[in-house]
């Protein structure tokens, strides 16, 4: 089981300064090993001068977002910003399954505004994921597979949980063979810290992949918490990196 490799990823890197804090401090105790940026939120270049500062500048990837923030293109009239340019959370996600050509173009240049402005401060996105998800969204997945070759890097599979949804059990499974076929994805396996407990045992081979990810916060007694499940990362995390090899 030692050979299977793990990537421990923190999302939202870059989201504030004390998200930043908190993901570098899991980075200096060994804890994670990636993590993915979003651009454009206020704590974009307090993180790049951490991450440079204390050398993980080389393992960060994009966390693409069109749901939160401000737009870097001209997104008006397009029903994703409001007049400020605001991304509205609600109208990408909208459970529609088309994208017309026109809003799937102003998405595209959006996309690669953001890659670019991370490549400008000199970091080379390792992988991407994306804000809320939204890249396994239905009618956007073709557009990131595209982007994801285009640019020569790979996406973030899908968590599949047969527990909660049948039907979007179904659907990300074969999200993930489409992810496979296609080539793009750098994981076999994409969980969160709660569902890596139920997965362990279940390995199919020593060369897997698996992918977990993590949203980092100090807590008042300076412990490392998960800020989705509440799970102590500072106690959980290495008990999991010991049956696994976190390179």
């Amino acid at each position: 089981m030692g050979a299977i490799k793990l990537i421990i990823n923190a999302d939202d890197f870059g989201c504030a300064p004390s998200i930043n804090q908190s993901i570098a401090c899991a980075f200096k105790q060994g804890l994670i090993n990636s993590t993915t940026m979003i651009v454009i939120l206020p704590g974009f270049e307090d993180g790049i001068r951490l991450a440079k500062l204390q050398g993980f500048d080389k393992q960060i990837g994009l966390h693409l977002n069109i749901t939160d923030g401000k737009s870097i293109t001209d997104l008006s009239g397009t029903g994703l910003t409001d007049e400020l340019g605001q991304f509205l959370r609600n109208s990408v996600c909208k459970n529609d399954f088309f994208l017309d050509n026109v809003l799937r173009s102003k998405i595209k240049e959006e996309l690669d505004a953001q890659y670019h402005k991370l490549v400008s401060y000199g970091i080379t996105p390792t992988h991407f994921d994306s804000h809320h998800h939204i890249h396994t969204k239905p009618k956007l997945v073709t557009l990131f597979v595209e982007f994801a070759k285009e640019k020569n890097i790979a996406l973030r599979i899908a968590a599949v949980d047969n527990k909660k949804n049948l039907f979007k059990a179904i659907y990300k499974t074969l999200l993930n063979r489409y992810y496979k076929i296609k080539r793009v994805n750098f994981s076999d396996v994409f969980c969160n810290v709660e569902s890596i407990n139920a997965y362990r045992g279940k390995e199919n081979n020593i060369s897997e992949v698996i992918e977990i990810m993590v949203h980092p916060i100090l807590n008042k007694d300076n412990k490392l918490y998960d800020d989705f499940s509440n799970e102590c990362l500072t106690d959980l995390l290495p008990v999991i990196i010991s049956k696994y090899s976190l390179n």
